[in-house]
Protein backbone atom coordinates (compact mmCIF):
# COMPACT_ATOMS: atom_id res chain seq x y z
CA UNK A 1 0.00 0.00 0.00
CA UNK A 2 1.54 3.28 -1.09
CA UNK A 3 1.54 6.29 1.24
CA UNK A 4 -1.00 8.06 -0.97
CA UNK A 5 -3.41 5.12 -1.06
CA UNK A 6 -6.28 5.47 1.37
CA UNK A 7 -8.31 2.44 2.41
CA UNK A 8 -12.04 3.02 2.06
CA UNK A 9 -14.42 1.34 4.49
CA UNK A 10 -18.02 1.02 3.32
CA UNK A 11 -20.57 0.20 6.04
CA UNK A 12 -24.19 0.68 6.99
CA UNK A 13 -24.99 3.44 9.53
CA UNK A 14 -26.09 0.91 12.17
CA UNK A 15 -24.04 1.35 15.39
CA UNK A 16 -22.11 4.12 13.72
CA UNK A 17 -20.14 5.17 16.83
CA UNK A 18 -19.20 1.59 17.65
CA UNK A 19 -18.04 0.87 14.11
CA UNK A 20 -15.97 4.05 14.00
CA UNK A 21 -14.32 3.05 17.27
CA UNK A 22 -13.41 -0.49 16.22
CA UNK A 23 -12.25 0.59 12.74
CA UNK A 24 -10.01 3.19 14.33
CA UNK A 25 -8.42 0.69 16.70
CA UNK A 26 -7.99 -2.21 14.27
CA UNK A 27 -7.33 -0.49 10.95
CA UNK A 28 -5.68 2.64 12.28
CA UNK A 29 -3.85 1.83 15.51
CA UNK A 30 -3.07 -1.87 15.05
CA UNK A 31 -2.55 -2.20 11.30
CA UNK A 32 -1.44 1.40 10.73
CA UNK A 33 -3.58 2.29 7.70
CA UNK A 34 -4.86 5.62 6.50
CA UNK A 35 -8.56 5.07 5.90
CA UNK A 36 -11.88 6.83 5.45
CA UNK A 37 -15.37 5.58 6.27
CA UNK A 38 -18.44 5.86 4.07
CA UNK A 39 -21.72 5.07 5.83
CA UNK A 40 -24.69 4.22 3.62
CA UNK A 41 -27.91 2.19 4.10
CA UNK A 42 -27.07 0.28 0.90
CA UNK A 43 -24.13 -1.44 2.62
CA UNK A 44 -26.21 -3.58 5.00
CA UNK A 45 -25.11 -7.12 5.97
CA UNK A 46 -21.49 -6.58 4.99
CA UNK A 47 -18.57 -4.25 5.60
CA UNK A 48 -16.52 -3.63 2.47
CA UNK A 49 -12.85 -2.66 2.36
CA UNK A 50 -11.59 -1.11 -0.86
CA UNK A 51 -8.36 0.27 -2.29
CA UNK A 52 -8.28 2.57 -5.33
CA UNK A 53 -8.44 0.60 -8.59
CA UNK A 54 -8.48 -2.81 -6.86
CA UNK A 55 -11.04 -5.47 -6.05
CA UNK A 56 -12.83 -5.31 -2.73
CA UNK A 57 -12.89 -7.40 0.42
CA UNK A 58 -16.27 -8.04 2.07
CA UNK A 59 -16.73 -9.04 5.70
CA UNK A 60 -19.92 -10.12 7.39
CA UNK A 61 -21.71 -7.50 9.53
CA UNK A 62 -24.02 -9.38 11.89
CA UNK A 63 -23.61 -8.14 15.47
CA UNK A 64 -23.97 -4.44 14.72
CA UNK A 65 -26.98 -5.01 12.48
CA UNK A 66 -28.75 -7.03 15.18
CA UNK A 67 -27.77 -4.79 18.09
CA UNK A 68 -28.60 -1.45 16.50
CA UNK A 69 -32.26 -1.38 17.57
CA UNK A 70 -31.88 -3.51 20.71
CA UNK A 71 -28.68 -2.26 22.27
CA UNK A 72 -27.69 -4.06 25.50
CA UNK A 73 -30.56 -6.49 25.08
CA UNK A 74 -29.80 -10.08 26.19
CA UNK A 75 -31.01 -11.26 22.78
CA UNK A 76 -27.92 -9.68 21.21
CA UNK A 77 -25.55 -11.95 23.16
CA UNK A 78 -24.11 -15.01 21.42
CA UNK A 79 -25.22 -18.37 22.79
CA UNK A 80 -22.43 -20.91 23.15
CA UNK A 81 -24.52 -23.53 21.31
CA UNK A 82 -25.02 -21.19 18.33
CA UNK A 83 -21.33 -20.39 17.81
CA UNK A 84 -19.87 -22.19 14.81
CA UNK A 85 -16.34 -22.67 13.53
CA UNK A 86 -15.17 -20.60 10.61
CA UNK A 87 -12.83 -22.57 8.37
CA UNK A 88 -9.87 -20.57 7.06
CA UNK A 89 -9.50 -21.56 3.43
CA UNK A 90 -6.12 -22.55 1.93
CA UNK A 91 -6.14 -19.35 -0.14
CA UNK A 92 -6.16 -17.27 3.05
CA UNK A 93 -3.94 -19.61 5.07
CA UNK A 94 -1.05 -19.17 2.65
CA UNK A 95 -0.98 -15.45 3.53
CA UNK A 96 -1.00 -15.78 7.33
CA UNK A 97 1.86 -13.87 8.94
CA UNK A 98 1.58 -15.94 12.14
CA UNK A 99 0.35 -19.44 12.86
CA UNK A 100 -3.30 -19.41 13.86
CA UNK A 101 -5.73 -22.35 14.03
CA UNK A 102 -7.45 -23.52 10.85
CA UNK A 103 -10.78 -22.94 12.59
CA UNK A 104 -11.72 -19.80 14.52
CA UNK A 105 -15.01 -19.27 16.38
CA UNK A 106 -17.69 -17.32 14.53
CA UNK A 107 -19.53 -15.70 17.45
CA UNK A 108 -22.24 -14.18 15.27
CA UNK A 109 -22.95 -16.54 12.36
CA UNK A 110 -25.38 -15.49 9.65
CA UNK A 111 -27.75 -17.70 7.71
CA UNK A 112 -27.15 -15.51 4.65
CA UNK A 113 -23.66 -15.85 3.12
CA UNK A 114 -21.85 -12.62 2.30
CA UNK A 115 -22.49 -11.80 -1.36
CA UNK A 116 -19.55 -12.51 -3.66
CA UNK A 117 -21.38 -12.18 -6.96
CA UNK A 118 -20.42 -8.58 -7.70
CA UNK A 119 -17.60 -8.27 -10.22
CA UNK A 120 -15.36 -6.15 -8.05
CA UNK A 121 -15.30 -8.58 -5.09
CA UNK A 122 -11.98 -10.35 -4.54
CA UNK A 123 -12.92 -12.21 -1.38
CA UNK A 124 -15.81 -12.47 1.08
CA UNK A 125 -15.47 -13.60 4.70
CA UNK A 126 -18.58 -15.10 6.27
CA UNK A 127 -17.42 -14.17 9.75
CA UNK A 128 -18.17 -11.00 11.68
CA UNK A 129 -14.63 -9.89 12.53
CA UNK A 130 -15.31 -6.28 13.48
CA UNK A 131 -18.48 -7.04 15.46
CA UNK A 132 -16.79 -9.83 17.41
CA UNK A 133 -13.74 -7.68 18.18
CA UNK A 134 -15.95 -4.87 19.45
CA UNK A 135 -17.97 -7.33 21.53
CA UNK A 136 -14.80 -8.68 23.17
CA UNK A 137 -12.84 -5.52 23.94
CA UNK A 138 -15.83 -3.38 24.97
CA UNK A 139 -16.92 -6.09 27.46
CA UNK A 140 -20.44 -5.68 26.09
CA UNK A 141 -21.55 -8.97 27.62
CA UNK A 142 -20.57 -7.81 31.11
CA UNK A 143 -22.98 -4.88 30.84
CA UNK A 144 -25.78 -7.27 29.86
CA UNK A 145 -25.21 -10.50 31.80
CA UNK A 146 -25.88 -9.92 35.56
CA UNK A 147 -23.96 -12.99 36.78
CA UNK A 148 -21.48 -12.10 39.55
CA UNK A 149 -19.36 -13.90 42.17
CA UNK A 150 -19.13 -13.19 45.91
CA UNK A 151 -16.96 -10.13 45.26
CA UNK A 152 -19.39 -8.76 42.65
CA UNK A 153 -17.04 -9.74 39.81
CA UNK A 154 -18.03 -11.12 36.43
CA UNK A 155 -16.77 -14.75 36.52
CA UNK A 156 -14.99 -16.51 33.69
CA UNK A 157 -17.71 -19.15 33.37
CA UNK A 158 -20.28 -16.50 32.49
CA UNK A 159 -18.27 -15.23 29.53
CA UNK A 160 -18.80 -16.63 26.05
CA UNK A 161 -15.08 -17.44 25.71
CA UNK A 162 -15.16 -19.22 29.05
CA UNK A 163 -18.18 -21.28 28.03
CA UNK A 164 -16.45 -22.22 24.78
CA UNK A 165 -13.22 -23.15 26.57
CA UNK A 166 -11.30 -20.49 24.64
CA UNK A 167 -9.82 -18.29 27.36
CA UNK A 168 -6.34 -19.70 26.71
CA UNK A 169 -6.47 -18.44 23.11
CA UNK A 170 -6.18 -14.80 22.10
CA UNK A 171 -9.20 -15.20 19.83
CA UNK A 172 -9.41 -11.48 19.07
CA UNK A 173 -5.82 -11.52 17.83
CA UNK A 174 -6.72 -14.48 15.64
CA UNK A 175 -9.49 -12.35 14.10
CA UNK A 176 -7.03 -9.54 13.38
CA UNK A 177 -4.60 -11.98 11.74
CA UNK A 178 -7.43 -13.50 9.70
CA UNK A 179 -8.38 -10.02 8.52
CA UNK A 180 -4.77 -9.25 7.62
CA UNK A 181 -4.34 -12.54 5.72
CA UNK A 182 -7.50 -11.79 3.74
CA UNK A 183 -6.27 -8.29 2.94
CA UNK A 184 -2.92 -9.39 1.57
CA UNK A 185 -4.65 -12.21 -0.29
CA UNK A 186 -6.60 -9.52 -2.11
CA UNK A 187 -3.84 -6.93 -2.23
CA UNK A 188 -0.35 -8.53 -2.33
CA UNK A 189 2.46 -6.30 -1.20
CA UNK A 190 0.39 -4.59 1.49
CA UNK A 191 2.42 -3.50 4.54
CA UNK A 192 1.26 -3.25 8.14
CA UNK A 193 2.47 -1.46 11.25
CA UNK A 194 5.34 -3.23 13.03
CA UNK A 195 4.83 -4.50 16.58
CA UNK A 196 7.16 -6.04 19.17
CA UNK A 197 6.42 -8.38 22.06
CA UNK A 198 6.40 -6.79 25.51
CA UNK A 199 6.54 -8.34 28.97
CA UNK A 200 4.75 -6.05 31.44
CA UNK A 201 5.21 -7.14 35.07
CA UNK A 202 3.15 -5.34 37.69
CA UNK A 203 2.73 -5.73 41.42
CA UNK A 204 -0.27 -4.86 43.58
CA UNK A 205 1.32 -3.77 46.85
CA UNK A 206 -1.68 -4.57 49.03
CA UNK A 207 0.60 -4.81 52.07
CA UNK A 208 3.78 -2.71 51.69
CA UNK A 209 5.17 -3.93 55.01
CA UNK A 210 4.52 -6.75 57.46
CA UNK A 211 6.36 -5.28 60.42
CA UNK A 212 5.04 -1.71 60.04
CA UNK A 213 1.46 -3.00 60.04
CA UNK A 214 -0.86 -3.81 62.94
CA UNK A 215 0.58 -6.09 65.62
CA UNK A 216 -2.29 -8.53 65.05
CA UNK A 217 -1.15 -9.15 61.46
CA UNK A 218 2.42 -9.77 62.58
CA UNK A 219 1.27 -12.27 65.21
CA UNK A 220 -0.98 -14.08 62.73
CA UNK A 221 1.87 -14.31 60.23
CA UNK A 222 4.31 -15.64 62.82
CA UNK A 223 1.78 -18.13 64.13
CA UNK A 224 1.08 -19.33 60.58
CA UNK A 225 4.73 -20.15 59.94
CA UNK A 226 4.87 -22.19 63.14
CA UNK A 227 1.46 -23.89 63.28
CA UNK A 228 0.17 -24.12 59.71
CA UNK A 229 3.42 -24.27 57.73
CA UNK A 230 5.33 -26.09 60.53
CA UNK A 231 8.54 -24.16 59.87
CA UNK A 232 10.09 -23.35 63.28
CA UNK A 233 13.29 -22.00 61.75
CA UNK A 234 11.31 -19.53 59.61
CA UNK A 235 9.34 -18.56 62.71
CA UNK A 236 12.45 -17.83 64.74
CA UNK A 237 14.16 -15.94 61.90
CA UNK A 238 11.06 -13.82 61.21
CA UNK A 239 10.52 -13.08 64.91
CA UNK A 240 14.16 -11.98 65.21
CA UNK A 241 13.76 -9.77 62.12
CA UNK A 242 10.68 -8.18 63.67
CA UNK A 243 12.76 -7.15 66.66
CA UNK A 244 15.50 -5.83 64.34
CA UNK A 245 12.87 -3.83 62.44
CA UNK A 246 11.61 -2.29 65.67
CA UNK A 247 15.19 -1.30 66.48
CA UNK A 248 15.46 0.58 63.18
CA UNK A 249 16.60 -1.98 60.57
CA UNK A 250 13.98 -1.67 57.83
CA UNK A 251 15.82 -3.99 55.40
CA UNK A 252 14.54 -7.16 57.11
CA UNK A 253 10.82 -6.80 56.32
CA UNK A 254 9.70 -9.94 54.40
CA UNK A 255 6.98 -8.01 52.51
CA UNK A 256 9.45 -5.42 51.19
CA UNK A 257 10.44 -7.21 47.99
CA UNK A 258 10.57 -3.99 45.97
CA UNK A 259 14.29 -4.02 45.23
CA UNK A 260 14.27 -7.72 44.37
CA UNK A 261 11.36 -7.25 41.96
CA UNK A 262 13.06 -4.31 40.26
CA UNK A 263 16.24 -6.33 39.91
CA UNK A 264 14.40 -9.24 38.26
CA UNK A 265 12.66 -6.90 35.81
CA UNK A 266 15.91 -5.18 34.94
CA UNK A 267 17.57 -8.53 34.30
CA UNK A 268 14.69 -9.21 31.86
CA UNK A 269 15.14 -5.81 30.15
CA UNK A 270 11.84 -4.46 31.34
CA UNK A 271 10.42 -2.28 34.12
CA UNK A 272 7.96 -3.05 36.88
CA UNK A 273 4.83 -1.13 37.85
CA UNK A 274 4.00 -0.98 41.57
CA UNK A 275 0.38 -0.21 42.44
CA UNK A 276 -0.46 1.12 45.93
CA UNK A 277 -3.78 1.52 47.80
CA UNK A 278 -4.00 5.17 48.91
CA UNK A 279 -7.13 5.04 51.10
CA UNK A 280 -8.64 2.32 53.25
CA UNK A 281 -12.24 1.61 52.23
CA UNK A 282 -12.68 -1.92 53.61
CA UNK A 283 -10.92 -4.39 55.96
CA UNK A 284 -9.48 -6.09 52.87
CA UNK A 285 -7.56 -2.95 51.96
CA UNK A 286 -4.00 -2.06 52.96
CA UNK A 287 -3.17 -1.77 56.66
CA UNK A 288 -0.12 0.50 56.21
CA UNK A 289 -0.55 4.19 55.41
CA UNK A 290 1.19 5.58 52.34
CA UNK A 291 2.56 8.28 54.64
CA UNK A 292 4.57 5.64 56.47
CA UNK A 293 8.35 6.17 56.21
CA UNK A 294 8.55 2.61 54.87
CA UNK A 295 6.33 3.46 51.90
CA UNK A 296 8.08 6.76 51.26
CA UNK A 297 11.43 4.97 51.03
CA UNK A 298 9.93 2.36 48.68
CA UNK A 299 8.60 5.08 46.39
CA UNK A 300 11.92 6.92 46.32
CA UNK A 301 13.76 3.72 45.43
CA UNK A 302 11.24 2.89 42.69
CA UNK A 303 11.54 6.36 41.19
CA UNK A 304 15.34 6.39 41.42
CA UNK A 305 15.58 3.21 39.33
CA UNK A 306 13.05 4.38 36.74
CA UNK A 307 10.24 2.00 37.55
CA UNK A 308 6.58 3.00 37.84
CA UNK A 309 4.43 3.99 40.81
CA UNK A 310 0.71 3.48 40.18
CA UNK A 311 -2.75 3.42 41.69
CA UNK A 312 -4.56 0.48 43.28
CA UNK A 313 -8.02 1.73 44.34
CA UNK A 314 -9.47 0.03 47.42
CA UNK A 315 -12.06 -2.70 47.63
CA UNK A 316 -15.13 -0.43 47.78
CA UNK A 317 -14.13 2.02 45.04
CA UNK A 318 -14.94 0.20 41.81
CA UNK A 319 -18.40 1.75 41.35
CA UNK A 320 -17.79 4.99 43.26
CA UNK A 321 -16.57 7.94 41.21
CA UNK A 322 -15.85 10.13 44.24
CA UNK A 323 -13.74 7.40 45.84
CA UNK A 324 -11.76 6.85 42.62
CA UNK A 325 -11.12 10.58 42.32
CA UNK A 326 -10.15 10.91 45.98
CA UNK A 327 -7.60 8.09 45.74
CA UNK A 328 -6.11 9.45 42.53
CA UNK A 329 -5.75 12.88 44.09
CA UNK A 330 -4.07 11.29 47.10
CA UNK A 331 -1.51 9.49 44.92
CA UNK A 332 -0.72 12.72 43.07
CA UNK A 333 -0.40 14.67 46.31
CA UNK A 334 2.03 12.17 47.83
CA UNK A 335 4.13 12.04 44.68
CA UNK A 336 4.51 15.82 44.90
CA UNK A 337 5.14 15.67 48.66
CA UNK A 338 7.92 13.10 48.18
CA UNK A 339 9.52 15.10 45.37
CA UNK A 340 8.70 12.52 42.69
CA UNK A 341 7.83 13.83 39.24
CA UNK A 342 4.30 12.86 38.30
CA UNK A 343 3.99 10.86 35.11
CA UNK A 344 0.89 9.40 33.56
CA UNK A 345 -0.74 7.29 36.27
CA UNK A 346 -2.16 3.84 35.64
CA UNK A 347 -3.13 0.99 37.89
CA UNK A 348 -5.53 -1.78 38.74
CA UNK A 349 -8.64 -2.27 40.88
CA UNK A 350 -8.18 -4.14 44.17
CA UNK A 351 -9.51 -7.73 44.00
CA UNK A 352 -10.07 -7.12 40.27
CA UNK A 353 -13.48 -5.67 41.11
CA UNK A 354 -14.89 -4.06 37.97
CA UNK A 355 -18.24 -2.79 36.75
CA UNK A 356 -18.63 -2.30 33.00
CA UNK A 357 -18.65 0.52 31.96
CA UNK A 358 -18.89 2.48 35.22
CA UNK A 359 -15.38 1.79 36.52
CA UNK A 360 -13.70 2.78 33.26
CA UNK A 361 -15.78 5.95 33.07
CA UNK A 362 -14.76 6.87 36.62
CA UNK A 363 -11.07 6.22 35.89
CA UNK A 364 -11.23 8.51 32.87
CA UNK A 365 -12.95 11.23 34.90
CA UNK A 366 -10.10 11.02 37.43
CA UNK A 367 -7.58 11.70 34.66
CA UNK A 368 -5.94 8.27 34.82
CA UNK A 369 -4.01 7.00 31.80
CA UNK A 370 -4.55 3.24 31.81
CA UNK A 371 -6.09 0.37 33.74
CA UNK A 372 -4.92 -3.24 33.91
CA UNK A 373 -7.78 -4.93 35.78
CA UNK A 374 -9.37 -6.94 33.01
CA UNK A 375 -8.37 -10.49 33.68
CA UNK A 376 -10.56 -13.02 35.46
CA UNK A 377 -9.79 -13.72 39.11
CA UNK A 378 -10.79 -17.38 38.81
CA UNK A 379 -9.12 -18.18 35.48
CA UNK A 380 -6.07 -16.73 33.75
CA UNK A 381 -6.08 -16.06 30.03
CA UNK A 382 -7.65 -13.53 27.69
CA UNK A 383 -10.79 -12.01 29.22
CA UNK A 384 -10.92 -9.38 26.46
CA UNK A 385 -9.85 -11.87 23.79
CA UNK A 386 -6.69 -9.92 22.96
CA UNK A 387 -3.13 -9.34 24.19
CA UNK A 388 -2.99 -5.81 22.76
CA UNK A 389 -3.56 -2.58 24.66
CA UNK A 390 -6.69 -0.75 23.52
CA UNK A 391 -8.79 2.36 24.22
CA UNK A 392 -11.84 1.56 26.32
CA UNK A 393 -15.44 2.07 25.22
CA UNK A 394 -18.46 3.11 27.27
CA UNK A 395 -21.28 0.83 26.09
CA UNK A 396 -23.92 2.79 28.03
CA UNK A 397 -23.03 6.29 26.88
CA UNK A 398 -21.92 4.76 23.57
CA UNK A 399 -18.65 6.65 23.21
CA UNK A 400 -14.93 5.86 23.18
CA UNK A 401 -12.89 6.74 26.26
CA UNK A 402 -9.40 8.16 26.52
CA UNK A 403 -8.60 5.53 29.17
CA UNK A 404 -6.44 2.69 27.87
CA UNK A 405 -6.80 -0.96 28.91
CA UNK A 406 -3.81 -3.26 29.32
CA UNK A 407 -5.67 -6.55 29.74
CA UNK A 408 -4.32 -8.76 32.51
CA UNK A 409 -3.20 -12.20 31.31
CA UNK A 410 -1.86 -13.85 34.49
CA UNK A 411 -2.32 -13.20 38.21
CA UNK A 412 -0.27 -15.29 40.63
CA UNK A 413 -3.06 -16.46 42.94
CA UNK A 414 -5.38 -17.24 40.03
CA UNK A 415 -3.02 -19.99 38.96
CA UNK A 416 -1.60 -21.11 42.30
CA UNK A 417 -4.38 -20.75 44.89
CA UNK A 418 -6.47 -23.78 45.81
CA UNK A 419 -9.74 -21.83 45.56
CA UNK A 420 -9.01 -20.86 41.96
CA UNK A 421 -7.05 -23.02 39.47
CA UNK A 422 -5.13 -24.75 42.27
CA UNK A 423 -1.92 -25.51 40.34
CA UNK A 424 0.41 -24.30 43.07
CA UNK A 425 4.04 -23.82 42.06
CA UNK A 426 4.06 -27.01 40.03
CA UNK A 427 5.45 -27.75 36.59
CA UNK A 428 1.85 -27.68 35.35
CA UNK A 429 1.55 -24.11 36.62
CA UNK A 430 4.81 -23.13 34.93
CA UNK A 431 3.85 -24.76 31.62
CA UNK A 432 0.40 -23.17 31.70
CA UNK A 433 1.75 -19.66 32.29
CA UNK A 434 4.47 -20.20 29.70
CA UNK A 435 1.84 -21.20 27.13
CA UNK A 436 -0.04 -17.95 27.75
CA UNK A 437 3.19 -15.98 27.43
CA UNK A 438 3.96 -17.75 24.16
CA UNK A 439 0.46 -16.91 22.91
CA UNK A 440 1.22 -13.24 23.53
CA UNK A 441 4.62 -13.62 21.87
CA UNK A 442 3.01 -15.21 18.78
CA UNK A 443 1.04 -12.03 18.13
CA UNK A 444 3.81 -9.62 19.21
CA UNK A 445 1.45 -8.65 22.01
CA UNK A 446 1.76 -7.75 25.69
CA UNK A 447 2.25 -10.38 28.39
CA UNK A 448 0.75 -8.56 31.36
CA UNK A 449 1.49 -10.39 34.59
CA UNK A 450 0.55 -9.51 38.18
CA UNK A 451 2.73 -10.88 40.96
CA UNK A 452 2.18 -9.72 44.54
CA UNK A 453 5.11 -8.88 46.81
CA UNK A 454 3.52 -11.10 49.46
CA UNK A 455 3.86 -14.13 47.15
CA UNK A 456 7.67 -13.98 47.27
CA UNK A 457 8.39 -15.02 50.83
CA UNK A 458 10.19 -18.30 50.07
CA UNK A 459 13.03 -19.29 47.78
CA UNK A 460 10.64 -21.59 45.91
CA UNK A 461 8.24 -18.71 45.22
CA UNK A 462 11.10 -16.50 44.03
CA UNK A 463 12.55 -19.21 41.80
CA UNK A 464 9.13 -19.81 40.25
CA UNK A 465 8.56 -16.11 39.48
CA UNK A 466 12.08 -15.80 38.09
CA UNK A 467 11.45 -18.76 35.79
CA UNK A 468 8.29 -17.13 34.43
CA UNK A 469 10.14 -13.92 33.58
CA UNK A 470 12.81 -15.87 31.70
CA UNK A 471 10.41 -18.26 29.94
Amino acid sequence: MHDNDVLTVLASPSCRAEKSYIFDWVLGEILGFNYRISFSPTHRAAITLALPGKQTLRIQDQFFENADQQWLNPQTLPAHNSVVDFFITPKIRTHRSVSIPIHVPNLFPSINPTDTEEDDCCLALDIDIFGALFFLVSRYEEAVNPTRDQHDRFPSGASILGQLGLLDRAVGNEYIELLWAAMISCWPGLKRKHRTFRSLPSHDIDHPSLFAGPIQRVIRNLAGTLIKQKQPMVFMNRAANWLRFKLGNCDVDPFDQIDWLMEQSELSNTKSAFFYIPEKTHPLDASVSLESPVVKQQWLRIDQRGHEIGYHPGYMTYANQAAIQSGADRIRSLLQQYGIREREIGGRQHYLRWQTPTTARNWEAAGLAYDSTLGFADRSGFRCGVCFEFPMYDVEERRPLKLRQRPLVVMDSTVTADHYMGLGLSSDAYNYIKSLKNECRTFCGDFTILWHNTELLTLQQKDFYRSILSA
